[in-house]
């Protein structure tokens, strides 16, 4: 009998043990495969994310109540003038906002065609004097045709460069309609541009992005057309420019 009782009683501590090992075993794949990313899938919680190692965006918001425009930027945009040469030779003025971070490049060109007609009319004054003629029209239609004549521009860019076009097409912003047009150049630079209209002033936006780095995503995005006061312009159906 005592052998009997000590076999049994070994029996019972092999059967408590094997128990707790395999709840042991059971709870280490359900870490593991939660470890793994699967665990929501197969009716299983998801961890937390671990945000820690992720850097704080660097992006700000430029606001302009000089060209009337905001946008988010991840460097100090430096301002300088130019003239712009317009398709039907109009000299007009303008301002190029621009900015480097590493080996990405940030730009926005506004050009100011406020005073289209003025510029055309002193032209064809002086080519009448000198035998020549014209009238305006040709100054709203340097207008209408600025964003086609400026991403013909981009194109010969991209072409000069031997880069591979990409997206090529006509976009809005707010309902504010423009075209974009990016493409990539022989050492794989990518080239983001957008090119909008709006109340006589043309926004010609640019980014470029090295092989390795994502696209300026947030730059194209956050562009919005501004008032005097700052505040954002929206449109409840497609803006058409006045003239």
């Amino acid at each position: 009998m005592r052998h009997i009782r000590l076999a049994l009683v070994l029996l019972l501590v092999l059967l408590v043990a094997g128990t707790s090992f395999a709840q042991q075993q059971q709870q280490r794949q359900g870490q593991q495969g939660q470890g793994r990313g699967g665990g929501q899938g197969r009716g299983g919680q998801q961890p937390p994310l671990d945000l820690s190692d992720i850097p704080p965006s660097d992006y700000k918001t430029y606001t302009s109540t000089q060209d009337f425009f905001s946008i988010h930027v991840p460097c100090e945009f430096r301002v300088r003038d130019i003239e712009w040469i317009s398709e039907y030779a109009n000299k007009l003025p303008g301002h190029v906002y621009e900015c480097s971070r590493g080996q990405e490049n940030y730009s926005m060109t506004v050009i100011n065609y406020t005073d289209v007609a003025k510029v055309f009319l002193e032209r064809e004054r002086t080519a009448a004097e000198g035998g020549g003629g014209g009238n305006t029209a040709y100054a709203r239609i340097d207008v209408q045709a600025s964003v086609g004549y400026a991403a013909t521009k981009i194109r010969q860019e991209a072409y000069a460069a031997n880069a591979k076009m990409g997206l090529d097409n006509w976009h809005y912003i707010d309902l504010i309609p423009g075209h974009q047009v990016q493409y990539t150049k022989p050492n794989g630079e990518r080239v983001f541009t957008g090119i909008y209209l709006h109340e006589y002033r043309l926004y010609i936006m640019k980014a470029t992005a090295p092989a390795n780095q994502p696209p300026p995503g947030l730059f194209q995005q956050s562009l919005s057309v501004v008032r005097p006061d700052g505040g954002r312009v929206r449109y409840q159906s497609i803006y058409r420019h006045p003239w």
